[in-house]
């Protein structure tokens, strides 16, 4: 049965149920951050897939697909978990509006899925970490090919 509420009480209620936005925001800034690594990994294995097989820079290249392959599926894990986190801290926030409208019981529920939103998130986190440390070997890698 839904209660009434007074414009105090639906402030508050708003205002506790937006909270979570600036998680969404970051989550939203971080996947835009992981598009732009994964057309760069993408865009990088077609100019290598387009060099001619009777060049010799193809042999040389070939060896950076495995990594470039590894460094896509790093990414696109992080991707996937950025947006079951921004869905689950979507979902959250409904969960605690309603809730608050209909006069619900939900603050269990609530914790569980931001803890689980920000777990989820840290690992997002933890993958691109690993995929940024393979991309700065690649960058050791080829300046120690450029000196040599």
């Amino acid at each position: 049965m839904v209660q009434g509420l007074s414009l105090s009480e639906i402030s508050h209620v708003i205002a506790l149920a937006t909270a979570p936005a600036f998680l969404l925001g970051g989550i939203v800034a971080f996947l835009t951050l992981l598009m732009g690594r994964m057309n760069g990994i993408v865009e990088r294995m077609r100019v290598l897939d387009d060099i001619d097989d009777t060049d010799e820079r193809r042999a040389r290249h070939k060896s950076d697909m495995p990594q470039l392959r590894r460094r896509a599926a790093l990414i696109n894990g992080s991707l996937s978990l950025s947006v079951l986190s921004a869905i689950t801290t979507a979902l959250l926030v409904l969960i605690a509006f309603v809730g608050a409208l209909l006069n619900l019981q939900l603050e269990t529920l609530i914790a569980v899925l931001f803890v689980f939103s920000l777990f989820v998130f840290m690992i997002a986190l933890t993958l691109f970490v690993l995929e940024a440390v393979i991309a700065l070997n690649e960058l050791r890698k080829f300046n120690g090919r450029k000196e040599g």
